[in-house]
């Protein structure tokens, strides 16, 4: 066999031994800028769940006081509270139990999805920082993040800014508390939508990272039947053919058992935002004797509503109701300022004593009653 004739087998059972090129296709910038959006989203979520999980069971104690401060004015005034007094109160302590039957219900569900959700971003920051960090530093000549399908250059800040926390690849988390749920709805949607083919692969960017198919290339490989890669919490799937924009997977929608995003996506549609409303109707409450004005309007409740016994009309608590019990706890807790902490133990001493008096000794209630309530109109013995 002639040197030439070797030469050609060898080259031809090389030839057939090879794997097949990968194409080394990069990502575009398009793509990452959806899933930042969305991982903003999702940090904002969590950070809902915890201004719930913080502010919630503050405001509900805070009007507790508020509750045992009034109750503690009015015995102090030396005599009978008036009904629209009594209103006020009723009011009050209807609306604790409310709150705290929100938070019963609804904060477990909040904290998950908070959970959930920034799992999740990390999971795409992760990701995002691995992708955008995948080029060679020295020009164009490697990278895994390209402008554009059509521009041949390297993807940064300038053309992502969604995906940078200052000069670090990631998505921004929130810079104030968050006291709103956001709806996830259309940054879910945005992650595989492929408007004017934004999302379509930069071809031959050299990217090296890792395969599916041991062969070079990251987000586009060589054939054979090889391994799935899903990253971003469930969102981008890495596989052995080649790299499209069909790769970023449907995040409206469960992706998959295990992943943040198809267990965020089971629990999104549990109802959470009251308990930013419920904050809301407390919060103005909570104020009641600290401010010059009660900022309360008129309100109609039904006795059952403000947990009173027996039947009659709607119970109506003027806003000049509420301004009193204002006026007059702001003058009380002013008064009482060096010494409040005394004054409530001989309140509660008071109570106390009350409670452990037989009943022939105790002091018998007005029969004089508050609009049918059967109640004693005496706050205290």
């Amino acid at each position: 066999m002639t040197a030439a004739l070797t030469l050609f087998f060898l080259l031809g059972a090389l030839s057939i031994a090879a794997p097949t090129a990968a194409n080394k296709n990069a990502i575009t910038a398009a793509g990452l800028v959806d899933a930042c959006k969305l991982a903003t989203q999702l940090k904002k979520l969590g950070a809902y769940s915890e201004a719930m999980a913080r502010n919630l069971p503050t405001k509900i104690e805070q009007l507790r006081t508020k509750v045992l401060q009034i109750t503690m004015m009015l015995n102090h005034e030396g005599k009978p509270p008036a009904d629209s007094d009594l209103n006020v109160l009723y009011y009050l302590k209807s609306k604790i139990q409310a709150a705290e039957a929100v938070l019963l219900n609804k904060l477990l569900l909040a904290v998950k999805k908070g959970l959930k959700a920034a799992e999740a971003a990390g999971r795409i920051d992760e990701t995002v920082h691995l992708l955008a960090k995948a080029n060679t530093g020295n020009g164009n000549e490697a990278y895994c993040v390209a402008q554009s399908a059509s521009e041949g250059n390297v993807a940064t800040k300038t053309h992502m800014p969604e995906c940078y926390d200052g000069s670090i690849p990631r998505s921004t988390g929130p810079q104030t508390e968050v006291l709103e749920e956001p709806d996830l709805s259309a940054a879910r949607a945005a992650i595989n939508t492929n408007t004017e083919n934004a999302k379509n692969p930069k071809t031959n960017a050299n990217c090296l990272l890792s395969s599916t198919a041991n062969t070079d290339g990251f987000l586009a490989n060589g054939g054979g039947n090889h391994g799935e890669i899903i990253l971003m919490g469930g969102i981008l799937k890495i596989t052995s053919a080649a790299w499209t924009s069909a790769n970023w997977l449907d995040a409206t929608a469960d992706v998959g058992s295990g992943y943040p995003l198809s267990e965020l996506h089971a629990l999104l549609s549990a109802e959470t935002k009251t308990l930013k409303t419920t904050l809301d109707a407390i919060t103005a409450l909570t104020r009641l004797g600290d401010e010059d004005k009660a900022h309360l309007q008129q309100i109609e409740a039904s006795r059952d509503e403000l947990g009173m016994s027996g039947q009659g009309n709607p119970i109506i608590i003027k806003a000049t109701d509420f301004d009193s019990v204002r006026k007059r706890l702001k003058a009380f807790l002013s008064s009482k300022n060096n010494n409040l902490d005394d004054f409530q133990k001989t309140f509660d001493s008071q109570i106390l004593k009350k409670a452990v008096t037989p009943a022939d000794k105790k002091e018998q209630c007005s029969n004089k009653s508050m609009g049918n309530k059967d109640i004693c109109r005496k706050i205290t013995g």
